[in-house]
C-alpha cells in the first residue's frame, strides 16, 4: 500500500519517469514544477494529467534530478581521479617531468627494484618475480596508451613508465651485486637511445604497446649480454 499522495503505481509514477525523463528541457533551474508548467512539456501525455497530484510530482522530479546530477557528478570526480592516478603512474611518480626523464626514471628503477630483488633468484619465489614482470609489462601498455591519449602526442619523453619496466627485464637472474646494478643501468640505457634491431622497428606499433616493447626488448638485450659476461666472469 502506497502513502497518501505517493502514488509510484497509479498515474503520477507514470508521469513522474516520463517528466524526469526529459524536465531539464522545459524550465530554469531552480522554476518551480507546477500544473501549467507540466502541461508545457511536449513528452508527457496531456490526458495522463488529469488528477495528477502536482506537489508529489514535484518532489518526485527533483529527486530524480538531483540524483541524476549527484551520479554525473561522481562519475566525473571518479574520472579525473582516475586520469591523474594514470598520469602519476605513467610519468614515473613524476620523474618524466625531468629533462633528462628516460635516465631519471631508469634510476627510479634501481631503487623500486631493490626492496623486490631477493624474489629474482633460482628457486621457487622466481615465480614472484615473473608476476612482477607480466604486472608492470601490462601496467605500461595501459596507462602509458592512457596519457599518449591525454598529451596529444606519440610516445611521449614524459611517459616512463616503460623505463622501469626494461629496467626490471634488464635484471632478470642476475646477481643483486653493485656491479650489475650499475652495469645493467648504463647498458640498458645504451640500447634504449641505440635502438638496435628490432628494438627501433617495434615503436611501429601503435599506442601504449608501442611505447612499451622497446623498452622491455632493449632490457631483454641487456640481460642477456650481461648473463654471458657472467657466465665468462663467475667471480664478478
Amino acid at each position: 500500500m502506497s502513502a497518501p499522495g505517493f502514488g509510484w503505481s497509479g498515474r503520477i509514477g507514470q508521469v513522474a519517469l516520463k517528466v524526469g525523463s526529459c524536465a531539464t528541457g522545459f524550465s530554469e533551474p531552480g522554476q518551480a514544477l507546477t500544473g501549467a508548467a507540466i502541461r508545457r512539456i511536449p513528452c508527457v501525455p496531456q490526458e495522463r494529467l488529469t488528477g495528477v497530484n502536482y506537489p508529489t510530482l514535484t518532489w518526485l522530479v527533483a529527486l530524480k534530478g538531483g540524483l541524476h546530477g549527484l551520479f554525473n557528478w561522481a562519475r566525473g570526480f571518479s574520472l579525473r581521479v582516475f586520469n591523474k592516478f594514470t598520469m602519476v603512474i605513467a610519468t614515473g611518480l613524476g620523474t618524466g617531468y625531468f629533462p633528462i626523464s628516460g635516465t631519471v626514471a631508469s634510476a627510479l628503477a634501481v631503487a623500486l627494484y631493490l626492496p623486490v630483488s631477493y624474489l629474482n633468484t633460482r628457486n621457487i619465489i622466481l615465480v614472484f618475480y615473473v608476476g612482477i614482470l607480466f604486472f608492470l609489462t601490462g601496467v605500461s601498455i595501459l596507462t602509458a596508451e592512457i596519457a599518449e591519449k591525454q598529451l596529444g602526442e606519440k610516445d611521449p619523453h614524459k611517459v616512463v613508465i616503460d623505463e622501469i619496466t626494461g629496467y626490471f627485464f634488464a635484471m632478470f637472474l642476475l646477481p643483486t651485486a653493485p656491479f650489475y646494478l650499475a652495469a645493467s643501468f648504463f647498458i640498458f640505457r645504451l640500447f634504449d637511445i641505440w635502438k638496435p634491431f628490432p628494438i627501433r622497428q617495434s615503436q611501429r606499433l601503435r599506442g601504449g604497446l608501442g611505447i612499451t616493447i622497446d623498452d622491455v626488448l632493449a632490457g631483454i638485450y641487456t640481460c642477456l649480454l650481461l648473463h654471458i659476461f657472467h657466465w665468462l666472469f663467475p667471480a664478478v
